[in-house]
C-alpha cells in the first residue's frame, strides 16, 4: 500500500462503542488498534476479529478478515476499517471538522453491530 494510504489509516477517525469504552481498558484498546492497523496496511484486510479463544492468527474471506488471538479480553472484539472515499465525506457523516483521513476505524463487540 502506498505511504499516503498508510498515513491516512494512521490518522483515521477512531470510534469505540460504549461497551468497548466500559469493558476494555484504554491501553488494551490502543494495543488492539495498533495490531489492526498493521493488518489494514496490506490494502486487502478491512476487518479484524480479536478472539480470546483463538489459538493462531488466520485469514478468512480472501484475506479481508483476520482473526487474531488475544487472551486478555473478555470476549471477541471487532475492528472495522471503512473507506468513506474522501475526508469531506467523513466530516459530513461524523459532523466533525478538521479531519485528515478518509478512513474510519470502529471498535465494537459483535452484539453491538
Amino acid at each position: 500500500m502506498e505511504e499516503d494510504l498508510k498515513k491516512q489509516i494512521r490518522q483515521a477517525l477512531f470510534l469505540r462503542t460504549s461497551g468497548i469504552m466500559s469493558e476494555i481498558p484504554p491501553d488494551e484498546q490502543f494495543a488492539m488498534l495498533g495490531l489492526a492497523r498493521q493488518e489494514f496496511y496490506n490494502g486487502v484486510t478491512d476487518f479484524a476479529v480479536f478472539d480470546p479463544e483463538a489459538t493462531e492468527k488466520r485469514y478468512e474471506d480472501e484475506k479481508r478478515t483476520v482473526i487474531i488471538p488475544y487472551k486478555t479480553i473478555p470476549r471477541k472484539v471487532w475492528v472495522k476499517l471503512d473507506d468513506y472515499g474522501s475526508v469531506e465525506a467523513v466530516e459530513e457523516a461524523s459532523g466533525l471538522k478538521g479531519l485528515s483521513s478518509r478512513f474510519v476505524i470502529t471498535m465494537m463487540f459483535p452484539e453491538e453491530y
